[in-house]
């Protein structure tokens, strides 16, 4: 008498079987950006992308989310229309490790909110004829009168014109900023270098120049230190500093908070005079690029899996509390600004999970890890079948009685261990030949 031997799935091993035999490489980049209106409401995007160990970005191709496109790293643009632009960023990667081919891409979006006053813009061109400069305003269409201008012009004197006529006393290259403000409040701000040559004038004797250091009582806080040089006979009388926020400040060796993290453009302006020379007044300009240091975020963060489920758990730290988080989840999905979030993925493989921990310094800090998710939800579907004779030439068929099954269902069938099909779409599978003895059927569905 033939005996066949009934073997059902736990639900466990269903899910444990659906692992991909092949799982998706996790990609090892992760997009991130962050951004900030210049004095000149112009839009600076700045990328903070991650990327792990043995992996490299190959290109940048920026959605400005207003038509226009960009493949720099980090771009500026001006926005001419108020409203809301939602931008987003793709960054393109690839392995690093010997003997691998594998690319992938990651797509970051966040909103860009333009007020009516980040629409303000401004600028100026120059005429410039010997020590005597013609300077032309313009202004957007959409500044409200009456409209208020200031320049500074880089020698210790100013103007309130809108188009003034300067005569500089020294030769040199002086740094000029137009400041423009209208009725609304709305301000906008452009700076820029000009050379003057004047022919038989006194050369300057100041040169301009400073340093830095951090203050330790604060994270975006830099301490400026005058090391100006002074030729014998002449004075300072005047410092003028710009920090390339829109502030500015007349001591000799100012403290400035920076609101937020950042590459800045600061300059320092000197003005002075040789008493022993009559009409020997001049200044002198140095413009340096500095970067604003975030070191007060720490941490990291855990998980725990369940099925598709992950829950996550951050537990970031700073000084300058309290802190935002950015998560993404390395499946396209959209991005989660939740402390702790739970995400659920719709297929098994490895994702590269990054959260941008922030602030309230605006100092990012950031953390990957490749997060496995080897199985899909079998929810609490129990796995039955039926096993039959048909009589003739020991042929035996397999019926699922599986509750609940959706249709669509692949189903895998096994006897004594060995695979019988590829995934099919049949409820029930014939097996000719059955030998005489113990015989041990199973299947998963997927």
């Amino acid at each position: 008498m033939k005996t066949i031997k009934l073997f059902l799935l736990l639900v466990v091993s269903l899910c444990v079987s659906l692992s991909y035999a092949t799982p998706p490489p996790a990609c090892g980049v992760g997009a991130m950006f962050g951004y900030k209106f210049n004095p000149s409401n112009f839009v600076e995007f700045k990328d903070s992308s991650n990327v792990i160990q043995g992996w490299q970005i190959l290109s940048y191709k920026w959605d400005l989310g207003n038509g226009q496109t960009s493949t720099v790293q980090n771009p500026s643009i001006f926005y001419s229309t108020p409203g809301n632009y939602n931008v987003c960023l793709i960054v393109a990667g690839k392995s690093t490790v010997a003997g691998t081919n594998i690319t992938c891409s990651d797509t970051f979006c966040r909103t860009v909110t333009v007020t009516p006053c980040n629409t303000l813009y401004i600028g100026f061109q120059n005429l410039i004829q010997g020590g005597v400069v013609t300077f032309t305003s313009f202004v957007s269409t959409n500044a409200v009168a009456p409209v208020s201008y200031n320049w500074n012009f880089g020698d210790g004197t100013s103007s309130q014109d809108p188009n003034p006529v300067h005569t500089y006393i020294h030769s040199g290259t002086y740094n000029v900023c137009l400041a423009v403000e209208d009725a609304n409040g709305c301000r906008a701000e452009r700076c820029q270098q000009i050379s003057v040559t004047i022919p038989n004038s006194v050369p300057c004797g100041l040169d301009a120049y400073f340093g830095k250091q951090s203050v330790a009582s604060s994270n975006l806080s830099v301490q400026f230190i005058d090391s100006s040089k002074v030729a014998p006979g002449w004075l300072i009388n005047h410092y003028q500093w710009t920090f390339g926020d829109g502030t500015s400040s007349t001591l000799q060796n100012p403290i400035h908070a920076y609101s937020t993290s950042g590459t800045y453009n600061v300059c320092l302006i000197i003005s002075g005079e040789n008493p022993s020379i009559p009409n020997a007044h001049c200044s002198d300009t140095i413009c340096k690029s500095i970067t604003t240091n975030c070191n007060s975020v720490s941490g990291n963060y855990t998980w725990i899996i369940n099925g598709p489920s992950v829950a996550f758990q951050q537990n970031f730290s700073s000084n300058y509390p309290p802190m935002a988080c950015f998560w993404n989840f390395g499946d396209g999905s959209a991005t989660s600004s939740g402390p702790n979030p739970t995400h659920v993925y719709a297929n098994p493989g490895t994702y590269n999970v990054c959260v941008y921990a922030r602030d309230s310094s605006f100092c990012y800090f950031s953390v990957c890890h490749n997060i496995i998710i080897p199985f899909a939800s079998c929810g609490n579907v129990n796995a039955t079948f039926t096993i039959s004779s048909t009589g003739l030439n020991g042929a035996v068929v397999l019926q699922s009685t599986t509750p609940g099954v959706p249709a669509g269902t692949l189903y895998q069938w096994w006897m004594d261990g060995q695979t019988l099909t590829n995934p099919n779409p049949n409820t029930s599978f014939t097996i000719t030949n059955v030998a005489r003895g113990i015989t041990t059927f199973a299947f998963i569905f997927m």
